[in-house]
């Protein structure tokens, strides 16, 4: 490599060397400010950090501990070095390249695994995995690189880089517009894919639950009660279809259990109090969870009581009291009931568990009044009987979030634009919230409309 005294260098060589000093300064600033930023929200929140952390599902708790109390102080440390200590800026930066990358890679793997979970991101502890989040930590990780070209190895003004050539600035900024676009236009993809995947897992789901149902009727000539109280004699009160249908979806094991806990409880009406239930109540059932919902198919704390759930409802038709559909409190109904045309009327769809997982069970419920409401059965213009911080008007197909309580009483997912449903002669369809005002028709067995479903 060939040197020069600084009187030697030409004037157009120690203008391009300051121009790339200058952008290298202004590289590491930004970069510095980044990890200021992180530090101090991780250091005011470290719990939350932890929690981000243990989400990813890439360390063991002990590793996780450890990572959570050194890396504030780490960017911290890194910050401080590219603001004020210019004799081992070269060092820290060299530090953040490996940082960001590892921050780079976990975030991808998280996603490719369908992971909805937080970050733990440089700035903000709430901010879920996507694309700002990735494009914050690649953000970073060019700056670094950047950065790092740009600082000699020795700062001493005396001496400059070596009389080399390379890329102008505005190759270089040209360069970074480019692997920018290729970025963002990769995040798209991979996001649209993994809408995609999740959308076509459970429409699968959804398709062996409505096989299931038809076999359930060719078996014993009707579908499944909704949700069984005086079905029976009483013999299995507070049991919901989901369970009736476990041997079609090769869960014999588990009916098998169901049959011991009611042949050996001594009141079944307590619900939930006698253990063999406690033990299936808690028992997950992944044919009826949601892909890409955490929380699903559980087993979550409520209470006390630790419980599994179903992110696919029957539809009992309008609403609860209405008992126009297909599945709800000792329903007995058969598909030659259906006089709308099984191919135009619901049998289940999507609703994720409520906000606080007290609806949403898949064992046994009772729902809003007893009777299964927004627990395994739901109508498509339910009412809200046991909420009081919930209108009790009517509710929609429409979408929804899982944070929110009310949410509960109406059909919606987690996929963006609609939800799925399956219908009585077993296909599944996707079906747009734009389709809000032919529910009525679709939900009920024998209304007489002739319905055309939005695209």
């Amino acid at each position: 490599m060939e040197t020069y005294r600084q009187s030697e260098v030409p004037p157009e060589s120690q203008r391009r060397f300051l121009c790339l000093r200058t952008f290298s300064l202004a590289a590491s600033a930004t970069v510095a400010a980044m990890l200021l930023l992180s530090a101090h929200a991780h250091i005011l929140n470290s719990y939350q950090l932890l929690n981000s952390i243990l989400e990813y599902r890439l360390f063991p708790t002990r590793l996780a501990v450890v990572v959570a109390a050194v890396l504030p102080y780490l960017q911290l440390t890194l910050g401080v070095a590219l603001l004020f200590v210019p004799r081992i800026r070269r060092h820290a930066i060299a530090i953040c390249v490996p940082l960001f990358t590892i921050f780079l890679v976990v975030q991808f793997s998280a996603l490719f695994r369908g992971l909805d979970i937080s970050c733990g991101c440089f700035g903000s502890n709430g901010e879920k995995i996507g694309g700002k989040s990735i494009g914050t930590a690649g953000t970073g990780l060019a700056l670094s690189i950047l950065g790092y070209m740009g600082i000699p190895s020795s700062t001493r003004p005396s001496l400059v880089l070596a009389k080399r050539s390379g890329f102008t600035m505005v190759e270089l900024i040209v360069a970074m517009a480019i692997v920018s676009l290729l970025v963002g236009l990769v995040l798209s993809a991979v996001q649209n894919v993994r809408a995609a995947a999740a959308r076509t897992n459970c429409q699968n789901r959804l398709r062996q639950i409505g096989l299931a149902l038809h076999q359930y009727h060719g078996s014993n000539g009707l579908l499944p009660p909704g949700l069984s109280l005086r079905h029976e004699n009483g013999k299995y009160p507070y049991l919901g279809w989901t369970a009736r249908i476990l041997p079609y979806l090769e869960k014999q094991s588990v009916c098998d259990e169901i049959q011991t806990a009611f042949t050996t409880d001594p009141n079944p009406l307590v619900f939930h109090g006698h253990a063999p239930h406690a033990k299936l109540l808690a028992t997950p059932i992944v044919n009826f969870a949601f892909p890409t919902d955490p929380r699903t198919p559980g087993p979550g704390l409520v209470g006390t009581v630790s419980a599994a759930y179903t992110s696919y409802l029957g539809v009992e038709g309008t609403n609860q009291s209405l008992r126009d559909g297909l599945l709800y409190k000792d329903s007995l109904v058969s598909l030659s009931d259906i006089i709308d045309g099984t191919s135009q009327t619901l049998c289940v769809g999507e609703r994720p568990p409520s906000a606080d997982l007290r609806l949403g069970w898949w064992y046994r419920g009772w729902g809003q009044a007893k009777d299964g409401s927004a627990e395994m059965l739901l109508g498509v213009r339910e009412r809200n009987v046991s909420r009081p911080e919930c209108d009790t008007t009517e509710y929609h197909f429409s979408s929804g979030r899982i944070d929110q309580i009310c949410d509960a009483f109406h059909f919606w997912s987690l996929h963006s634009g609609g939800a799925n449903f399956a219908f009585a002669d077993g296909s599944v369809r996707f079906l747009r919230y734009s389709a809000n005002d032919v529910m009525p028709a679709l939900g009920t067995r024998a209304g007489g409309e002739t319905v055309v479903v939005p695209e």
